[in-house]
């Protein structure tokens, strides 16, 4: 597998494990509807494992003919980085994204477009053009929305669902598993929720998302490891 050399740490914020893990056993997840509704506005704080908060990351939602764009922004200290991904309104699968990251020592542009199995990844790297092309199968889900596409899953106890989640800012692919393991309340700043545990399962490592009971299953909290997400404010 070929690897676009970023620097590393790239995705050291909310962003997902890159590394390719053993095959899922589970069935391939199953998706419906765009849950969220279009001008959807979700903010989070960023928060350490000593409650400290870093910055803030925003998602939002927006019709565009016949797909939906899904933007997210992280700031924290001294990295701002912002994606869009436009998804089939249908399938909710990923048809491109365009993405700025900015950090000490990287400044970097990307290009990505899917389809025909393929995803086309051209960046700019601190003034250097890297390009590459890696295959991944019809049905895989773009990293910059999987914690917000999870949404559209079936939510259920014991519900687990397979997955080829794309990482383009770092040219990989990572068979995930995704489980629903119950239902747990969440603090945030507005109160307590009653909301889905889903892990993540990466084979290498496992993460923790959790999503109201109740539609459209906005996500609560959001837990890598080494920061967590924490909803602070929704415009619906």
């Amino acid at each position: 597998m070929k690897n676009i050399a970023f620097a590393a740490a790239l995705l050291a914020l909310a962003l997902l494990v890159a590394a390719c893990s053993t095959a899922p056993k589970a069935p391939a997840i199953t998706l419906g509807a765009a849950p969220w509704k279009d001008g959807e506005r979700l903010v989070y704080d960023i928060v350490d494992k000593n409650g400290n908060t870093l910055g803030t990351s925003e998602f939002s939602f927006a019709r565009d003919g016949d797909a939906w764009l899904l933007t997210a922004s992280d700031k924290a200290g001294q990295v701002d980085q912002t994606s869009v991904v436009r998804v089939d309104s249908a399938t909710l699968l990923p048809l491109g994204k365009e993405k700025i990251i900015k950090r000490p020592g990287t400044d970097a542009t990307l290009s990505i477009t899917y389809g025909g199995g393929k995803v086309q990844i051209k960046a700019l790297v601190n003034g250097k053009d890297q390009n590459v092309t890696i295959d991944a199968p019809a049905a895989a889900i773009e990293n910059d929305q999987l914690l917000m596409t999870l949404r559209a899953m079936p939510f259920a106890e014991g519900y687990q669902g397979s997955l080829v989640n794309v990482v383009p800012d770092t040219a990989s692919r990572v068979n995930t598993t995704v489980r629903v393991k119950g239902r747990e309340k969440v603090r945030t700043p507005s109160g307590s929720v009653n909301a889905w545990r889903v892990e993540l399962d990466f084979g290498q490592a496992r993460q923790s998302a959790w999503y109201a009971v109740e539609a459209p299953y906005t996500m609560v909290q959001y837990d890598n490891g080494a920061t967590r997400l924490v909803l602070k404010e929704a415009q619906p």
